[in-house]
């Protein structure tokens, strides 16, 4: 069998070798058939549990075929003591761990989409920020990486707005886009990332609406809150990795799926989608769903399209609104072509690039 993976080895010598090891984890990989010869010759195993020590996910992930989900096993190397009981086994000529070691690791699972471009999905059980953990590890992941939580403990938002969530009941997830030679994104059309994924939400959301025969629509606040009956449903905090320059993009998403609670603060601005159709949502459906809308209008973004705006301009918000932005108030005429927000004020017509929009009415602040 072909080998898929690259792993750690080392030359056969007569030296204990130390390993070179990690960038930033350790993973483990339960039973998967696809890798059962290769796992033959690079495993070593430790209470009935086979493991193997991979380079980066990179490797692993590019053998799946479409929609094929796999759960593995990790420990962040960072957090522990993994290197110094990491061993070179001279003999079988593999790397593995001494048995005196206690592993805890964490269960991720690993989905691919094969849309118009590949994607790879993985969903942690626990993070403290999706978007913090992708600035984290972003090197070790190819582009188009979405990685999800069922628990986000430090989430937040625009403004360094908290971003509350359930265990389980909502989408906090962050889309990874590497701005490479292939696909890359002049600088002043970077923002409009925000509104791309808006209207990708657009379709997403209005879909689960109509697949359950509930005769609403959602619009889209400039320039990254998706609402439903003025209420916010959805948010979208667009980051770059690079300090000096804008180099790789993270696209952070949080969707109020299928919980019922908010506090005070949130109880007259908020919403989910289970308040509005009085029954639990497929989360899974709701992220394939995202994935497949968001890499059609990227697509099209990429080679110079404007589906994106379409869709933004006919479903805006704030069009007719009075509003308050960098201490402008005005009421909104449209958004522009290059995605700019123009109002009208006292003083005339003016074009907003950037902003906190306020309302008088409805929903409060973005």
């Amino acid at each position: 069998m072909k080998k898929i993976l690259k792993f750690y080895k080392a030359p056969k010598t007569s030296k204990i070798l130390e390993p070179q090891i990690l960038p930033p984890f350790f993973y483990i990989v339960n039973s998967i058939i696809y890798l059962q010869e290769t796992r033959k010759q690079n495993i070593d195993e430790i209470m009935g549990t086979k493991y193997q020590i991979l380079d980066n996910l990179q490797n692993y992930m590019q053998y799946f075929n479409s929609n094929i989900e796999e759960t593995i096993n990790i420990i962040d190397t960072t957090k522990s003591d993994l290197k110094n009981n990491i061993i070179y086994d001279i003999d079988k000529n593999y790397w593995k761990i001494s048995k005196n070691i206690n592993l805890s690791p964490i269960k991720i699972v690993v989905k691919k989409y094969q849309e118009i471009n590949t994607y790879f999905h993985l969903n942690f059980p626990i993070l403290s920020s999706s978007n913090q953990f992708l600035k984290d590890n972003y090197s070790f992941f190819p582009t188009n990486t979405l990685i999800s939580c069922d628990l986000q403990t430090n989430g937040r938002g625009r403004m360094n707005r908290n971003w509350y969530t359930e265990d389980k009941k909502n989408i906090t997830m962050s889309l990874l886009i590497k701005n490479d030679k292939q696909n890359k994104i002049s600088d002043d059309k970077i923002p409009n990332l925000s509104l791309l994924t808006g209207a990708s939400l657009l379709k997403t959301i209005n879909k689960t609406l109509d697949d359950n025969n509930k005769n609403i629509k959602c619009f889209i606040k400039w320039p990254n809150d998706i609402l439903i009956n003025d209420k916010k449903v959805c948010g979208i905090l667009l980051e770059s990795i690079s300090s000096k320059h804008i180099n790789d993009i993270i696209i952070g998403i949080g969707i109020n799926v299928n919980t019922t609670f908010f506090n005070d603060e949130l109880n007259n601005k908020a919403t989910s989608l289970k308040q509005i159709l009085n029954k639990d949502i497929n989360i899974n459906n709701i992220i394939s769903s995202f994935i497949h809308y968001f890499d059609e209008l990227y697509n099209d973004f990429i080679h110079n399209g404007n589906i994106y705006l379409d869709i933004i301009k006919q479903n805006n918000y704030l069009k007719g609104k009075t509003v308050s932005i960098n201490n402008e108030i005005g009421i909104v005429i449209d958004i522009l072509d290059n995605g700019n927000l123009l109002i009208q004020t006292k003083d005339g017509n003016k074009e907003i690039f950037y902003g906190e929009v306020t309302l008088t009415n409805s929903y409060i602040q973005g």
